[in-house]
């Protein structure tokens, strides 16, 4: 009984040691990248993505922080709101990430474009992804199952052009 006590003890001490550990990489790698981009490259990553900007790197935990203004070039998509499901918000660039899978948004609250997919409102396939949940936040996509076939959507654009849509149809894919 008492080296199983033991034992847990000894984990509970290890979990506790990578957790600083990797605080201290993480903390490390972005001071890093503070001094090699120079500041102005990490202020822009401080604004969540802007103009050419892509995400191709998929993080285990996506940041859950409000977000401030978002801008993007007039052509490309700023913004999405599905009111059927109570939902918006902006819209992240993403490409394929370091797994060969579509890289997934940075923050619970973002959609993400898939770059190599048709913009939306083009014909054509347009793949926007998105979470589902956060650790404290439900993600922007947490009620996706309600949206129903014929709801409307809306997705805005960097020069504030909205353009509307209505869901044809509803399939789940596996993942």
């Amino acid at each position: 009984m008492a080296k199983k006590i033991d034992k847990r003890k000894n984990r509970s001490k290890k979990k506790k040691i990578l957790t600083i550990v990797g605080l201290f990489v993480s903390t490390g790698l972005f001071l890093l990248g503070v001094a090699l981009l120079g500041e102005d490259k990490v202020q822009g990553v401080k604004k969540k993505f802007g103009l050419d900007e892509v995400v191709t790197y998929s993080v285990g935990r996506p940041s859950e922080k409000e977000i401030g203004e978002y801008e993007v070039p007039p052509y490309m998509p700023r913004k999405i709101t599905l009111q059927s499901i109570h939902t918006s918000g902006y819209i992240q660039m993403v490409g394929i990430d370091q797994n060969n899978d579509i890289s997934v948004p940075t923050n619970v609250l973002m959609a993400g474009w898939y770059v190599n997919s048709v913009r939306p409102g083009d014909e054509g396939l347009s793949i926007i992804t998105g979470h589902r949940d956060g650790i404290m936040k439900k993600g922007i996509f947490r009620h996706l199952n309600d949206l129903k076939k014929g709801d409307k959507f809306e997705v805005q654009y960097g020069d504030r052009s909205v353009r509307n849509f209505k869901v044809r149809d509803i399939q789940i894919m596996p993942s």
